[in-house]
């Protein structure tokens, strides 16, 4: 990365637009401050140390002097309270630092940062307080649990180094927003230094791990008993069954199965070993969906985890498009002129077996052909600009051409293309209809006429 800035400073003197280049020197400079983050914790992840008695109030206050060296226009106040001692490792230091400097870079130019130290039972706390805009809802979640999924995704490592330092002395951290700002607060146990229990804290991992995926998964995911009886749900399951959490606690899976289905035989299937089916469902308020359900028998003995998706939609819709393309394939073969879909990058999709007639070329041919490859060479540019028109600009285009065959023949063509556009108006590509001329393509010094439109 080091290299590519280098280079992206020398391509900034001649690029049109120099805020392009600015724009990717940031990238790569956001890019290369993460890479250090990234070794750091590493670093801190893998490393093995002893435990050593602080006072975490002196500590806090040597954090304090080092950030306003580099943040001078931050105002910082602390309150320090008796008997804050406690067992850290050498990086705790490090993760008070990434707080207070996070406050001090996010809350202004002027920020007002409250930190406290002080002793409550069985740990001391650290709060640090700041009247910036607020932390979001993922590095929250990031601070506090130490998780990333597609929709719990932090916006850097710097919480992450935190959340991992504060995990390994077997602490707590926890973030709250309010209108007048953030506060961070990390606790440390007080007690008499104690050996540094890995198991516990990948247990404490696993368990966060656990959380986030089930409560913020896009799928419906139910914990049953032998008895087929929910034990659990998490949010996502309310589209399934049509009822909250709390109504769902104690409800049996087969009430909401169709009669149909044979809940008996696919329970005694999934019991040896798990199993992937589909299931008609009749949710609470009356609905009918059909569900996709995959599931892992005793993930605690005795309990069943299953996950549901709804799959109503993309059956109908697959239904739809099937119809869909029998219905194009009957348009396509009852036309006599030769007759195309062609993609945004101008290749077919689709065609009739007039295409193949014409230009001798087979079915599997056509497919890796672009279409550029049917015309004169002299033709190319002509076609493309009327090409782009189509996919680009939604234009009806119709040019005098003709298709050059397999075997070299010129047969004169009047190619006409219309937008091919998706349900949510997006143009896909084109449809287009060949004719064959009964007389050779007009020509002007050579070239073909530039297109008509209409």
């Amino acid at each position: 990365m080091a290299v590519i800035r280098g280079y992206t400073q020398l391509m900034r003197s001649d690029a049109r637009n120099e805020s392009y280049a600015e724009k990717t020197l940031q990238e790569i400079d956001d890019l290369l401050a993460l890479s250090d983050k990234a070794r750091e914790l590493e670093r801190i992840v893998g490393q093995s140390a002893e435990l050593e008695r602080r006072d975490l109030g002196e500590l806090v206050q040597e954090c304090v002097t080092e950030i306003e060296s580099g943040y001078p226009t931050a105002s910082i106040h602390m309150e320090i309270g008796e008997d804050v001692e406690a067992a850290v490792f050498p990086t705790f230091s490090r993760a008070i630092e990434e707080l207070i400097e996070n406050a001090a870079k996010h809350a202004g130019p002027s920020s007002m940062i409250e930190i406290s130290v002080e002793r409550v039972p069985n740990a001391v706390e650290i709060k640090i307080s700041d009247d910036g805009p607020g932390l979001s809802d993922q590095d929250q979640a990031v601070f506090s649990t130490g998780i990333e999924t597609s929709l719990i995704h932090g916006s850097g490592l710097g919480l992450w180094i935190v959340h991992w330092i504060i995990n390994s002395h077997g602490g707590t951290s926890d973030a709250s927003v309010s209108e007048d700002g953030t506060t961070m607060t990390i606790s440390i146990p007080h007690g008499p230094e104690v050996e540094y229990d890995k198991t516990i804290a990948e247990i404490q991992q696993a368990r966060d791990i656990y959380e986030a995926a089930f409560d913020e998964s896009m799928d419906a995911m139910v914990i049953i008993n032998d008895e087929a009886k929910i034990l659990d749900a998490n949010p996502q399951s309310k589209e399934i069954f049509g009822l909250e959490r709390q109504e769902l606690l104690g409800r049996s899976v087969p009430e909401f199965l169709s009669e149909e289905f044979d809940f008996e035989a696919a329970w005694d299937e999934f019991k040896e070993g798990g199993a992937i089916g589909t299931a008609e469902f009749i949710r609470a308020d009356g609905d009918s969906i059909i569900v996709e359900y995959t599931g892992k028998p005793n993930v605690i003995p005795g309990q069943h985890f299953v996950i549901y998706r709804d799959v109503t939609k993309v059956r109908q819709n697959k239904a739809q498009l099937e119809e869909e393309r029998l219905m194009t394939n009957s348009i396509f073969a009852a036309i006599p002129d030769t007759m195309y879909l062609i993609d945004p990058e101008g290749y077919p999709i689709i065609w009739n077996e007039n295409v193949e007639e014409v230009t001798g070329y087979h079915s599997d041919e056509i497919g890796e052909m672009h279409i550029t490859e049917f015309i004169p060479d002299e033709d190319v540019e002509m076609i493309t600009e009327a090409f782009k028109a189509v996919v680009e600009q939604g234009e009806t285009v119709t040019v005098e051409t003709a298709y050059e065959t397999k075997d070299g023949k010129r047969i004169p063509y009047e190619f006409t293309g219309t937008p091919l556009e998706a349900s949510d108006g997006t143009l896909r590509g084109l449809t287009g209809i060949g004719r064959r001329l009964p007389y050779p393509a007009r020509r002007t010094s050579g070239q073909l006429d530039t297109p008509s439109r209409y």
